[in-house]
């Protein structure tokens, strides 16, 4: 909140994924490729970002495919019912 960033994507596996991989986000058929550090994938810019939000609130469901450091590929699928409204709620209490 200090930085005023808003709508940064950030994808959490819980493990870490493979050295200079790719996660990729799929959202009603609408692929996002995201770098990955460690633990956690990101949008390459501010523009895909935005691309991201979007999708996720018009979307149903969000997966996410990555490689992890053993060599094991992983699906993480998400509902994205009430996201929108949860987006608007952060939205207002970040001001």
């Amino acid at each position: 909140p200090d930085r005023k960033v808003r709508d940064q994507v950030r994808i959490s596996g819980g493990y870490p994924y493979k050295a200079a991989s790719k996660v990729t986000v799929t959202i009603d058929g609408n692929s996002f490729d995201l770098f990955t550090q460690d633990q956690d994938a990101w949008a390459h810019d501010a523009q895909e970002d935005q691309r991201l939000v979007a999708a996720m609130k018009a979307g149903i469901k969000m997966t996410a495919k990555g490689l992890s450091s053993r060599g094991t590929t992983t699906w993480d699928d998400f509902s994205l019912s009430g996201f929108t409204a949860a987006y608007n709620a952060i939205s207002k209490a970040c001001g």
